[in-house]
């Protein structure tokens, strides 16, 4: 209990100037009381308090009934109003404790925050460090928690013969994420009535064969059902093929024109030539090369600067070598893969820094509508969107689930994972550089410190695992 008694001013005079005499005769604040402060939730950055009372003056009773990010909720009486940060109700600034007890709350609760995001930030860094020292992780992490990012970070090498360490401005090829980026462009081109997601292959890319060109859509490429082979899954293909620079028509007719292998529609079944095709018809419509469309159509307006079309002749600063393990568990250099052979379905290299601008950009109409981002992360069969998977993420060793928009990657000598967790805006990116690496176990265990569940250590690699 606080207690002001009696303050009083007596005769305060100038003696010159324009106001010769001016007297504040007597002025009480006769008894104010503050009888009841009391705490009753503290969790995350959200502070609750369930009675602040005090008894003479102007409000008889005010209550502060809820700290929300920041805010207060004042109500004398029965009226609302509202103030935050370094914006004060005229009312209640005319009571100076008052004032300056809810400025200590509101401090209160920003270090509260601060220091729970610090917290999670070190339990996530000591899980992943437990990673890395196990041989297990090699790369760079960024966890953002309610859209702020509470935690970028490098662990191991990006370059293992000079001792270069991975960085958050590291460039890591990501493989399969790179579909995301080719069916923005296609959702684009839909948005400016230039492609029909019912529309026909072979109506999009002339030089297709026409027999089964006329039976799969647009649709059916971006979702993995229209029952074309997957270039990738042709026996011998890596071995005899992979090292050779093709161009887009040349590749298309030679290795994703196959025979279907099921009706289109009627089953899913991942398709790396059906993401290859998609670009190919990017490129027809736009009349630009798949890179410069998505330069001028995505990277440029989301201030993606660390992202791009992975060349191997380009020299490119502080992009992270390809490695991968032997049944042994010796680390070796990954092997050669011309750039042109996994194209739109997965030819770019990004930064975790990168992804973070992407997952913002994708919350706004910057890139596409809102309507027609509804379209492209609506799922179909085996939960399969335009570009991503649309699954729940299980927090920790908990049984607890969040829904989540997510996608992996696995190019030669690296394997990457983004999970988007929509509820509150918070992101997982993963990117490693010695490829097999259990990502999905590591952000299952993330998304449990992030929601205060339990979660498992790192466990070590078994042997021969690569």
């Amino acid at each position: 209990m606080v207690k002001y008694s009696t303050v009083k001013y007596s005769t305060g005079e100038y003696s010159t100037g324009e106001y010769s005499t001016r007297e504040y005769s007597t002025r009480e604040y006769s008894t104010r009381e503050y009888s009841t402060v009391e705490y009753s939730t503290v969790e995350y950055s959200t502070v609750e308090y369930s009675t602040v009372e005090y008894s003479t003056g102007e409000h008889t009773t005010a209550e502060y009934t809820t700290f929300q990010r920041g805010r207060i909720l004042y109500r004398p009486q029965g009226s609302v109003s509202l103030f935050s940060y370094g914006y004060f109700n005229r009312r209640l600034s005319s009571h100076p404790a008052v004032t300056c007890f809810v400025l200590a709350v509101v401090a209160m609760a920003l270090m509260q925050a601060v220091s729970l995001a610090q917290d999670k930030a070190a339990r996530i860094d000591e899980l992943m460090s437990q990673y890395h020292q196990k041989g297990q992780f090699n790369g760079t992490i960024l966890v953002a928690e309610k859209g702020a990012v509470i935690l970028k970070k490098g662990y191991g090498m990006a370059d293992m013969e000079w001792d270069i360490p991975n960085a958050p401005d590291t460039k890591f090829r990501l493989g399969s994420i790179t579909k995301q980026f080719t069916s923005m462009l296609i959702m684009q081109l839909v948005q400016e009535g230039k492609v029909k997601l019912d529309g026909k292959l072979s109506d999009y890319l002339p030089y297709y064969r026409k027999d089964t060109g006329q039976k799969v859509t647009i649709h059916n490429l971006l979702t993995h059902t229209s029952g074309i082979p997957s270039y990738t899954g042709l026996p011998g293909f890596f071995k005899n093929v992979s090292r050779d620079p093709y161009g887009v028509e040349e590749f298309v007719k030679k290795y994703c024109s196959g025979d279907l292998k099921f009706e289109p529609g009627s089953k899913f079944e991942y398709d790396n030539s059906g993401y290859f095709l998609l670009g190919a018809i990017i490129e027809q419509l736009t009349g630009e090369s798949y890179e410069k469309a998505l330069q001028e159509r995505i990277l440029d307006p989301a201030g993606m600067t660390d992202t791009g079309y992975d060349h191997h002749e380009t020299i490119l600063k502080k992009r992270a070598s390809g490695y991968q393990k032997s049944p042994g568990g010796a680390i070796t250099n990954a092997p050669y893969l011309d750039m042109s052979i996994p194209y739109a379905a997965g030819s770019l290299y990004s930064t975790v820094e990168d992804l973070f601008k992407w997952d913002r950009a994708l919350y706004t109409d910057k890139l596409l509508s809102e309507s027609n981002k509804e379209i492209m992360f609506k799922p179909f069969l085996d939960n399969y969107a335009y570009g991503w998977f649309t699954e729940e993420v299980t927090l920790g060793n908990s049984k607890e689930k969040l829904p989540a928009i997510s996608h992996e990657g696995g190019i030669n000598g690296f394997n990457t994972l983004e999970i988007r967790l929509i509820g509150d805006r918070s992101l997982i990116v993963l990117l490693n550089n010695t490829g097999g690496a259990k990502l999905e176990e590591m952000a299952k265990s993330i998304a449990g410190i992030l929601y205060n569940k339990p979660y498992g250590p790192a466990t070590p690699a078994p042997a021969g695992n690569h």
